[in-house]
C-alpha cells in the first residue's frame, strides 16, 4: 500500500523548459536532491462565452433586462512557476514514477 505522506514533497524550481512546459526542482529536505523533469499542468487554451447581464440595480440587485457577452478566454495557456519558487510536486506512487507541480506556495 502506497504511503501517501511521501507522494507530496516541497521544493524549490531550478530550472524551466518552456518549450516542454516542465520544470526541475530540488528538495532540500533530501540534501537539495534535484528531481527529474516534471510536469506542469496546463489551463485550458480557450474558455467559453457566456451571457451576463449588463446593468445591475446596486440596491435590488437585479439586472435591467438586456445582456451582453462575456468572453473568458486565456491568450497565454502556459502556466510557468519561475526559478526560485516553491512549489508543491506531487509523486505517482512508484520507482522513478513521474511527478506533476500542482502550484506555487505562498
Amino acid at each position: 500500500m502506497a504511503d501517501e505522506r511521501t507522494l507530496f514533497r516541497r521544493g524549490i524550481v531550478s530550472a524551466v523548459d518552456e518549450e516542454k512546459k516542465k520544470v526541475r526542482v530540488y528538495f532540500p529536505d533530501l540534501s537539495n536532491m534535484v528531481s527529474d523533469w516534471l510536469f506542469v499542468p496546463q489551463r485550458p487554451f480557450e474558455g467559453v462565452a457566456k451571457f451576463a447581464p449588463f446593468h445591475v440595480d446596486a440596491e435590488t440587485g437585479s439586472a435591467d433586462g438586456h445582456t451582453h457577452p462575456v468572453y473568458i478566454s486565456y491568450s497565454d495557456s502556459t502556466w510557468l512557476p519561475k526559478k526560485g519558487v516553491q512549489v508543491l510536486v506531487v509523486y505517482e506512487y512508484g520507482f522513478n514514477s513521474a511527478g506533476y507541480v500542482l502550484g506555487v506556495i505562498g
